[in-house]
């Protein structure tokens, strides 16, 4: 093998017209590679760019070989071939690497797609025009008028850690407290890394919606922010499995309950930044805050919020003694009336909201499914179902509707080539009964382009 090896080096670097005619062979292939525009042809230019690099490194050990063997003309040739190589080069790799970060590719998925016009399809609603929710979003208001009160900042972090009426509620009543968690449109249960976790959902233009991994800012209220509103970030989750949804860093800081601690500040994006985790036996509350004060004003009125809410909770629980019926609260209603399911436009094409309300009748989970109507293709299978899945209320009244909302991306496909998908909703039920199909409906969707 090295005797093979060792003949093929010597022939190569010997011939002194090999190496560039070489380079400039793979220079072209780059070249056609990178130009193609389609994404899989252009992943495979940066494959091409290892034989590339070693073939110009040869002709560069020629080159300084020749001048020192006094081949003059050889080295000449190899030195002009050299410069009108990396001449031609640069700008091309320049373009590989404006393409691979910022740029896109197509995948010609929907080029031949015809949408068909015998079966009833649906366009999903653009993001501003969605109906308007009844609803008031209390916990929202509350964060939002801790932030604007007339009030002098202390500039101190400390905060107590104080959730007794939720470990309460859970001890006494834990099926009733996941129940209400999953019946609630405030509320986002959700599994990840085998544990479940529940993520508090804000109203954003007029309508319950879960945001990005469940993070909240000016950017996302449903008016325009005043000029007294200061800028902020925000998320909370229980973990149900006594599990925080991150594990932490430096930053973290870990508290027992009805702890008082001052939380770790630190700087992020021009604002003061904390992550506490409460942590109990069988419960772990998570709040993250980014604000313009090192006073945690959205941390404790999060925390006084739910403590007021929980408290209500038990009251109920107590003078209904029935553990298994999803509470009605004025701030948390249920819908009634057919299911529903209703994609929303986002802020790119083949990004989407769905917001789904049904009634499976028992408890579990639903996800999504979607294919392709006229050759039934499965449509980013695995990151849709991970991204749909979501626990959802019930009861057994088949009228009362729950809500299921996220957002997902198809890869499938590029923009300006819409084609029909058949979107269906699946659901798992937690008695271990095979999966069953609840809702199906066609949208005209694109895929995101890269």
């Amino acid at each position: 093998m090295r005797s093979k090896f060792k003949t093929f080096s010597n022939l190569y670097l010997t011939r002194w017209w090999l190496p560039p005619t070489i380079y400039l062979s793979l220079l072209t292939a780059l070249a056609l590679t990178t130009l193609s525009n389609h994404r899989t042809i252009v992943s495979l230019a940066n494959i091409i760019i290892i034989p590339l690099t070693l073939a110009l490194l040869a002709n560069l050990y020629l080159t300084i070989k020749n001048l020192r063997e006094k081949q003059n003309k050889r080295a000449c040739i190899n030195l002009a071939s050299c410069l009108i190589s990396a001449a031609a080069t640069t700008p091309l790799l320049a373009y590989l690497l404006f393409i691979t970060i910022l740029g896109t590719a197509r995948d010609h998925f929907a080029d031949k797609l015809i949408i068909p016009k015998n079966i009833p399809i649906t366009q999903p609603i653009a993001f501003e025009k969605q109906p308007k929710t009844q609803t008031i979003d209390t916990f929202k208001n509350t964060l939002i008028a801790s932030l604007t009160a007339e009030t002098k900042n202390t500039d101190d972090p400390t905060i107590t850690a104080d959730i007794t009426t939720l470990l309460e509620l859970n001890k006494q009543s834990p099926k009733f407290l996941r129940h209400f968690l999953k019946a609630s449109p405030a509320w986002r249960v959700f599994p990840n890394r085998g544990h479940t976790f529940a993520t508090r959902r804000w109203i954003t233009q007029h309508n319950w919606l879960y945001t990005s991994y469940g993070h909240y800012s000016n950017f996302d209220l449903n008016t325009n922010p005043t000029k007294h509103l200061p800028r902020f970030l925000t998320r909370l989750t229980l973990g149900l499995d006594g599990i925080p949804p991150h594990p932490g860093n430096q930053y973290t800081t870990f508290l027992t309950p009805s702890q008082t601690k001052p939380l770790i500040i630190h700087t992020e994006n021009f604002k003061h930044e904390s992550k506490c985790i409460i942590k109990s036996e069988k419960l772990t509350l998570s709040i993250f805050e980014q604000t313009h004060t090192t006073e945690r004003k959205i941390t404790k009125a999060a925390l006084t919020y739910l403590s007021h809410e929980f408290a209500e909770l038990i009251k109920y629980q107590k003078h209904n003694h029935k553990n298994s019926a999803p509470p009605k609260l004025p701030n948390q209603p249920i819908k009634q009336g057919p299911p529903t399911f209703q994609l929303v436009t986002s802020y790119q094409p083949g990004i989407y909201d769905y917001h789904i309300w049904l009634n499976p009748g028992q408890p579990g989970k639903i996800y999504l499914k979607a294919f392709e109507i006229t050759q039934n293709t499965p449509l980013s299978p695995k990151r849709l179902k991970q991204k749909s899945t979501e626990y959802i209320g019930w009861s057994n009244n088949p009228k009362d509707l729950f809500l299921a909302n996220a957002y997902f991306t198809i890869y499938e496909g590029d923009w300006g080539k819409p084609y029909a998908a058949r979107f269906e909703v699946w659901f798992t039920p937690d008695s271990g009964k095979p999966d069953t199909c609840l809702l199906k409906k066609n949208f005209i969707i694109q895929g995101w382009q890269r």
